[in-house]
């Protein structure tokens, strides 16, 4: 373990045939957090974050800053959709992406985009990993979500600030990896 005085950060990377993967005992719970939410709406959330959703790690070379971000974007007719989400769930913020340009170089089927997005470490701590660890995905997005949990259990603890940043590098590098599309 990297972080030993850390129980909620006891995951260990291991080699196996050249492919990092993390431990399966990530899964504990790590917070008693009730969330107040609708067990429907959870699980409905969950599934389409499973479907629709995309986990990301950022890292800031300049500032010495690591990201995470959970983000969901669909056709701006479905803004209904994101505001209820935004508002049911209490954390994260909206965004508009005109594809306006798209069109006007003759792409027809090129529609505005709205997307719900959430970068605050407290919020994804909070507030998305007990909600992701209640109601777990079930899609390969489950690989993503591994390794993007434990990003966001060790920046919200400041690791990626101390001594301990080779391993959230090496986290976030093992993201990027595993949502790489893997033809069969």
């Amino acid at each position: 373990s990297y972080f030993p005085s850390v129980p909620a950060l006891s995951t260990r990377v291991r080699q196996s045939e050249g492919n990092c993967f993390l431990c399966a005992d990530m899964f504990q719970q790590a917070f008693d957090i009730d969330l107040n939410l609708d067990p429907f709406f959870c699980a409905w959330f969950s599934g389409w974050i499973d479907g629709e959703g995309s986990f990301i790690a950022d890292i800031n070379t300049r500032h010495r800053g690591i990201g995470t971000r959970l983000s969901v974007s669909v056709r701006d007719d479905d803004y209904h959709l994101i505001n209820w989400v935004r508002t049911t769930i209490q954390c994260g913020w909206v965004t508009h992406d005109s594809l306006k340009y798209r069109r006007e170089r003759g792409v027809t089927n090129a529609h505005d985009k709205i997307a719900w997005k959430c970068d605050d470490k407290h919020e994804c701590r909070h507030i998305l990993v007990p909600l992701f660890d209640k109601y777990p995905l079930h899609s390969k997005k489950v690989r993503d979500y591994k390794i993007w949990r434990e990003i966001v259990l060790a920046i919200s603890e400041n690791h990626h600030l101390n001594s301990n940043r080779h391993y959230v590098l090496d986290l976030c590098r093992q993201l990027k990896e595993v949502k790489r599309y893997v033809n069969s």
